[in-house]
């Protein structure tokens, strides 16, 4: 009877296809459908584990990395996220929404989530 009843709409924001968007430090975006982010290489550095500066919420995401990474450098990578999935980046920083193969190359969904990862 009360499902929903007290449920908060979450905001949204719409994000252009193969356009680079700034990632503000700790936003946290759930995908709302199947999409794609490239993230910047720089922003991983040794000795910091790659997950305390990027978190998803699908341990079973695809990423895949552009290159190997060397002694002092990181590749750019891809994350493919699946409906529902959260993803979290902890660091300044600007990305690159991608269009996915087979898919329509257009803008996206994405809910904003606030509030602990």
């Amino acid at each position: 009877m009360f499902n929903g009843l007290f449920k908060r709409k979450m905001p949204k924001v719409t994000i252009e296809c193969d356009k680079e968007v700034r990632w503000p430090k700790g936003l946290c975006l759930k995908a709302i459908e199947t999409s794609s982010f490239t993230i910047p290489g720089g922003i991983f550095q040794k000795g910091i584990p790659i997950g305390s500066i990027l978190e998803i919420s699908d341990t079973e995401a695809t990423i895949i990395m552009h290159e190997k990474s060397t002694e002092d450098s990181f590749p750019n990578m891809t994350v493919i996220l699946k409906p529902e999935v959260k993803i979290k980046i902890n660091k300044n920083c600007y990305t690159l929404h991608n269009s996915i193969e087979g898919q329509e190359n257009r803008s996206k969904d994405f809910y904003i989530v606030e509030g602990s990862f």
